[in-house]
């Protein structure tokens, strides 16, 4: 699916459930970046406290993984 969204180009947002896997080759490991704040627009007169940071798995590439919360533990 993703292949196919990579063709045409378009800009894109793919939520991934926290119970999905992911292959990494020998060697490569996991990297979180610190967690960053920004107010999420709910409506036009509400707004929400949301975190952000990006996950690297092995190298950066390309398509870019980012994780996204309410709440920070």
């Amino acid at each position: 699916m993703i292949a196919a969204l990579n063709r045409y180009k378009p800009k894109y947002i793919v939520a991934i459930r926290s119970n999905h896997g992911v292959c990494l080759g020998a060697g490569e490991k996991v990297r979180q970046n610190i967690w960053l704040a920004y107010e999420q627009k709910l409506s036009r007169l509400c707004s929400e406290s949301r975190y952000i940071r990006e996950i690297i798995f092995g190298k950066r590439r390309v398509v870019r993984y980012y994780q996204i919360t309410s709440c920070v533990n």
